[in-house]
């Protein structure tokens, strides 16, 4: 009777064993959880501010890229007024020079007429 006794006893310490190694695996397993989201928290917030400078790094640079780009147009804009002022300036004078050329014509195919006629 004595070994079954002994084997109970035996049984019920390992048992005892066994309980106490479990409340340690599932408080382990607490710990591990607490640190698992605070490392995912840590992680979120650096890819957050990762993410923020690289925002503000491409907010900077399409500032830049954006007042290249208006002093560009600003400056073509200003040739292409310059080209057509130049352009119309020429216009001008040729157009007079083709009116001129023309009364001078008229004028003298209309004396041409007048000296026929009177002859």
């Amino acid at each position: 009777m004595r070994d079954i006794n002994d084997r109970v006893t035996y049984v019920e310490r390992r048992m005892e064993d066994h309980t106490a190694l479990m409340a340690d695996i599932r408080s382990e397993m607490a710990a591990l959880r607490v640190a698992i989201d605070g490392g995912f928290t840590r992680l979120d917030q650096k890819v957050d501010s990762g993410f923020a400078r690289l925002d503000q790094k491409f907010d900077g640079g399409f500032a830049r890229l954006d007042q290249k780009f208006d002093g560009g147009f600003a400056r073509l804009d200003r040739k292409f007024d310059e080209g057509f002022a130049r352009l119309d300036q020429k216009v001008d004078r040729h157009f007079m020079w083709l009116v001129g050329i023309m009364l001078t014509a008229f004028t003298a195919v209309i004396g041409a007429f007048i000296g026929m006629t009177y002859r």
